[in-house]
């Protein structure tokens, strides 16, 4: 995104050979915001960190543990005005859904850009369009949208500054595989009386088991 590959190849392919239309920006010694700092946040902490880029980081969850790789954690407000790159790592739940709010996609540079691979329901995704459109963030990389397949006339389809995908982010050979490595060691372990990748335990305390 922060290089204009998308365009840059749209634009070759059409016959057109136009390098200095697209100066990119490099992340090394940029600020990359994080809202969410499980598993794959804690990731693209350590990717972010492996280029060179100031770590901020906000979860709901402000332990110790998830400020890893030179991450400072700091309120949501202050990721949205600082970063140059804001990427969603969240889950959907009633608690974050449209947790992205027009107040605090406001709050970001001009020159900044928006990453979602988490869930759309996350954003405001009007206001993230209104706010694109009007150059008030410089761009934004989409894969996952509030209806998919995205219907006929989708906001984010025209708009020069965004790049969109069909929510391909978690679809390798690998991934596939892992998942469903994860779930026959659930089964197995389940069978033999254990729990693995529990996230409500409390409901087996509710029962009794």
């Amino acid at each position: 995104l922060a290089r204009h590959i998308a365009t840059s190849y749209l634009s070759l392919r059409e016959g057109r050979w136009e390098p200095g239309r697209f100066q990119g920006a490099e992340l090394r010694g940029k600020t990359l915001g994080l809202v969410g700092l499980g598993p794959i946040g804690q990731e693209m902490a350590r990717l972010g960190a492996g280029v060179g880029m100031t770590l901020l980081g906000w979860t709901r969850r402000a332990t110790p543990d998830r400020a890893r790789h030179g991450l400072v954690l700091v309120p949501l407000e202050e990721v949205f005005s600082r970063a140059d790159v804001v990427s969603i790592h969240l889950s959907l739940r009633p608690e974050t859904e449209r947790l992205v709010s027009r107040a605090l996609l406001s709050r970001m540079k001009p020159e900044a850009y928006f990453v979602n691979t988490a869930r759309a329901k996350i954003v405001d995704t009007a206001a993230l369009a209104d706010l694109l459109r009007a150059g008030r963030i410089a761009g934004a990389a989409l894969d996952v949208h509030d209806d998919e397949p995205v219907p006929p006339g989708y906001v984010f389809r025209d708009l020069p500054n965004v790049l969109i995908t069909p929510h391909i982010g978690y679809n390798t050979r690998e991934a596939s595989l892992n998942m469903l490595n994860i779930a026959i060691a659930t089964v197995e372990a389940h069978l033999e009386g254990e729990r693995l990748h529990v996230v409500n335990p409390e409901a087996f305390r509710h029962r009794g088991a």
